[in-house]
C-alpha cells in the first residue's frame, strides 16, 4: 500500500514537523500492482496511468473546492468560504518524476535532461504548459488506444512509449493536476531535505571521500575526534555501515569536514566544504536575500573546484573513473533558491515526518490485521485510533473541569516547543494532571529554572549543580590539576584590568602575584541551552559541557568546545551577580561578564605553553563579527553571517571554577584552554 497524506500549508511548520501532532491525515491507500502479460515499457506506462487515475478520483473534492469554494467553520464557529489550491507535494525524487509525468532522464522541475544535470546554472522551469502541450501533441499524432493486432503481438503501447520518450514523458495522458487550478509541478514539487540534502551527502560526498582517502583512513580520523556528550562519537567508523538513518546523516555532517581535513587534497576539501556549507544553510528556519546569495555562492564554489574530485579519484564507479557530475540530486540543489522565494524555507517540506507516517499509518495497521483483505482492516484501525485520541483528550479536559475552548494565542509565543495540544493542556489543566500525561511532557527547559544563569537577551541559559565537584581549591592546586602552568599569571593580568594593547601582548603578572581571591570551587560540567537564533519560540535541547582533568587514561583531559562571541567580537552574555572568564593558552582570550561591569572580550596571540608542541604556530583573531552569544559544539562551528568560515577547536582542558571568597565581586569564573585552533576557509 502507498499512503496518501493530507495536511494544511497554513499550519505552523513546527507543528507539521512533529509526528505526535498528527498534522497529516490519511485520506487513501494507493494500490501497488503489477500487470501481467505486458512488456517492461508497458508496465511502467500502466503503473503511471493508474497512479494518476487514482489520485484523480481521490482529490476530486479538493479540486471542486479550489474552483468553487466550500463553506467551512473555523475554531470560533464562524463560516468561511474556503478554497483548496495545491500548495506543496512532498515526495522523493522518483515520485517527483512520476508526479511531473516525466521520464527517468528528465528533471521533474526544470527542462534539464540527464546530460545537463551537472551544469552550474539552473535551467528554465518545466511549467504545466510545457508538459501539457507535449502530451497533447503526442495524443494528436498517436492516440494511446491500441489496435487488436498490437494487443495480440504483446506490444500494444510500444509506439506510444517511444513517442513519449522522445518528448521526455513517462506516458501519462491525464495528469491529476491538469484541472486543479493553476497547479504547476515546477512550483508544488519542492526540494526534499531528507533525500536531496542528507541522502545526497551520504551517497555522494561520503563516497567521494572514501574513494580518495580509503574507508579505514576515514574511520581512523572519526575515531580520533574527542567524545562529546550529546554528539555521536563514531567509535566504529562509518565505512562499513550498510543502513543509515536521517539522524545519523545529520550527526556525521557535524564533524565531517573537521575529520577529513588533512586526508584529502585542499581543492577537494574546498569543494566538499562548500557543499556542506550549502547543506547547513539550506536548513535555516529563515532565509534572507543574503542567505540565498550565500547558497548560490556555495554552489558556484563547488562547481569551481569539482574537477579536483575527479582528478583525485573521488568519482569512481564499477567501471572506473566517472568523468562527469550528472547527478539528479545535484541538479535539484539549484531549485532551492527559487523554491524558497515561492514557498518559504525548505526545512518545512522535508519528508522526515511523512516517512515516519509510513510506520504509524501503514506498517502498524498492517501488523494489527490478520494479513487477509487487510486494506479495510487498516482503514478501520486508523479510524479507531483517531477516535481514541480525540476521546482521550475530551475525557482529560472534562475530568478536570477544564474549558473545551482552545484559546492559546499568548501561550503559543511562550512555547517550549511547537506543540499546540501541549500548550492548550498546559493552560487548562492543573500541573499535577499535566505531569501525569507522559505523552504531553515538555523537554527540559533551563530557562524556567530559578537557579539558571540566563543571558540578557534571554537566548542562552546555563545551569550548574548546587554542589561543585571540587571545593575550595587554591589557584596552584587548580593549575596542577588541569596542567595550566600560566594560570596564576593570567588571573593576575585579568584582575589587574590590563588590556592586551597596554601590555603589548606580554604577560606582566608574576606567577606568584597577589590575587583578590585565594580559593575556588570547581565544576567539571554544566548544562547549556539556547533559543533558536531565528525563531525565539523554539528552544533547542540542552547540552552538557564536560571538563575532565588530565589523568592516566585521559592525558589531555576530556572537554568540549565552547565559543563565546558577540557583535564585533564583544560578547553580550551577562549574568546577574556573576562573572565568567574564558582563557585560551594558545589564543589568549580573557573575558569578564558581570552584572555591574561592562562586558569585555579579547582574543590575543600568545606563546604556546610548555606542554604543547612548539611546532604549533600561534594564531591571532581580532574579532568574530555577527557571531551568536554562545555556541557549544565538538564539531565545526559556522559563524552566523559568515558563509565561508568554519572554526574547529580541539580542547585539551576545560575547567569551570567559581570563587567562594566573599571579597570578590560575583562568583562565577570559567577557563577554556585549547590544544589547537584551525581556521578553515
Amino acid at each position: 500500500m502507498h499512503p496518501v497524506l493530507l495536511s494544511l500549508a497554513n499550519i505552523d511548520a513546527g507543528v507539521c514537523m512533529k509526528a505526535t501532532s498528527r498534522a497529516f491525515a490519511l485520506i487513501a491507500y494507493l494500490p501497488i500492482v503489477k500487470f501481467s502479460d505486458v512488456t517492461e515499457h508497458e508496465q511502467s506506462i500502466l503503473k503511471a496511468q493508474l497512479f494518476h487515475f487514482c489520485l484523480d478520483i481521490i482529490l476530486k473534492p479538493l479540486k471542486a473546492a479550489e474552483r468553487d469554494g466550500v463553506l467551512m467553520s473555523d475554531t470560533s464557529g464562524l463560516l468561511r468560504m474556503v478554497h483548496t489550491p495545491l500548495a506543496v507535494w512532498i515526495a522523493d525524487y522518483p515520485e517527483q518524476q512520476l508526479l511531473a509525468c516525466v521520464s527517468g532522464n528528465q528533471s521533474p522541475v526544470t527542462t534539464a535532461s540527464l546530460s545537463e544535470f551537472g551544469d552550474a546554472a539552473m535551467h528554465p522551469p518545466r511549467t504545466r504548459f510545457i508538459t501539457l502541450s507535449a502530451i497533447n501533441s503526442i495524443l494528436r499524432e498517436l492516440p494511446p488506444v491500441p489496435s487488436s493486432q498490437s494487443i495480440h503481438a504483446g506490444r500494444a503501447l510500444e509506439p506510444f512509449w517511444r513517442a513519449c520518450q522522445s518528448q521526455g514523458l513517462n506516458g501519462v495522458e491525464s495528469p491529476f493536476w491538469r484541472d486543479w487550478g493553476d497547479a504547476c509541478p515546477s512550483v508544488f514539487l519542492t526540494h526534499d531535505p531528507l533525500h536531496g540534502l542528507h541522502k545526497f551527502f551520504w551517497d555522494h560526498i561520503v563516497k567521494w571521500t572514501i574513494n580518495i582517502m580509503t574507508g579505514p583512513e576515514l574511520d581512523t580520523h572519526l575515531k580520533c575526534i574527542q567524545p562529546c556528550i550529546g554528539v555521536r562519537h563514531w567509535a566504529q567508523g562509518v565505512s562499513s555501515l550498510k543502513q543509515v538513518t536521517g539522524r545519523e546523516y545529520r550527526e556525521l555532517q557535524k564533524v565531517f569536514i573537521a575529520a577529513i581535513n588533512g586526508g584529502i587534497p585542499p581543492p577537494v576539501l574546498c569543494a566538499l566544504r562548500s557543499l556542506l556549507d550549502f547543506i547547513f544553510q539550506a536548513q535555516n528556519l529563515l532565509l534572507y536575500d543574503e542567505t540565498l546569495h550565500a547558497l548560490s555562492e556555495a554552489l558556484r564554489e563547488f562547481h569551481w573546484y569539482k574537477a579536483s574530485i575527479i582528478a583525485a579519484g573521488g568519482r569512481r564507479g564499477k567501471n572506473g573513473i566517472i568523468n562527469h557530475f550528472r547527478i539528479p540530486k545535484l541538479e535539484m540543489l539549484l531549485i532551492i533558491t527559487r523554491s524558497t522565494r515561492l514557498l518559504g524555507a525548505p526545512y518545512q517540506w522535508t519528508s522526515d515526518i511523512t516517512e515516519r507516517c509510513h510506520i504509524t499509518h501503514v506498517k502498524t495497521p498492517y501488523r494489527m490485521s490478520n494479513r487477509r483483505n487487510f486494506h479495510s482492516q487498516c482503514v478501520r484501525y486508523m479510524d479507531r485510533v483517531e477516535k481514541m485520541n480525540v476521546f482521550g483528550l475530551f475525557a482529560t479536559l472534562i475530568s478536570n473541569e477544564a474549558s473545551l475552548l482552545n484559546d492559546m494565542i499568548v501561550e503559543t509565543n511562550l512555547m517550549v516547543d511547537h506543540y499546540p495540544e501541549q500548550t492548550w493542556l498546559s493552560r487548562v489543566l492543573p500541573e499535577e494532571a499535566l505531569v501525569s500525561m507522559k505523552q504531553f511532557r515538555t523537554k527540559t527547559n533551563l530557562f524556567g529554572k530559578q537557579t539558571s544563569l540566563v543571558s540578557d537577551d534571554n537566548r542562552t541559559a546555563i545551569y550548574l549543580n548546587i554542589n561543585p565537584h571540587r571545593k575550595s581549591l587554591s589557584v596552584d592546586a587548580i593549575a596542577a590539576l588541569y596542567k595550566l602552568p600560566d594560570l596564576h599569571g593570567a588571573l593576575g593580568d585579568f584582575f589587574g584590568q590590563t588590556s592586551y594593547a597596554d601590555r603589548l601582548g606580554q604577560r606582566q603578572s608574576r606567577p606568584d602575584c597577589a590575587l583578590p581571591v585565594s580559593t575556588f570551587h570547581v565544576w567539571q560540567n554544566f548544562r547549556i541551552q539556547h533559543r533558536s537564533y531565528q525563531d525565539s519560540r523554539i528552544i533547542s535541547p540542552h547540552q552538557t559541557v564536560q571538563a575532565l582533568p588530565p589523568d592516566a587514561q585521559l592525558p589531555y583531559g576530556r572537554c568540549n568546545t565552547v565559543l563565546v562571541a558577540g557583535d564585533s567580537g564583544t560578547c553580550s552574555f551577562a549574568v546577574s551577580e556573576g562573572m565568567f572568564i574564558f582563557y585560551h593558552s594558545m589564543c589568549d582570550m580573557l573575558m569578564i561578564l558581570s552584572h555591574q561591569d561592562v562586558v569585555w572580550c579579547k582574543f590575543e596571540s600568545s606563546s604556546n605553553p610548555s606542554c604543547l608542541t612548539q611546532t604549533q604556530a600561534p594564531l591571532h583573531i581580532s574579532s568574530m563579527a555577527n557571531c551568536s552569544s554562545l555556541l557549544l559544539s565538538s564539531r565545526p562551528l559556522m559563524t552566523m553571517g559568515v558563509t565561508s568560515i568554519c572554526l574547529h577547536l580541539e580542547l585539551i582542558c576545560f575547567c569551570c571554577i567559581a570563587t567562594n571568597d566573599p571579597t570578590a565581586r560575583g562568583w562565577g569564573t570559567y577557563f577554556l584552554w585549547t590544544k589547537s585552533l584551525r581556521l578553515l576557509s
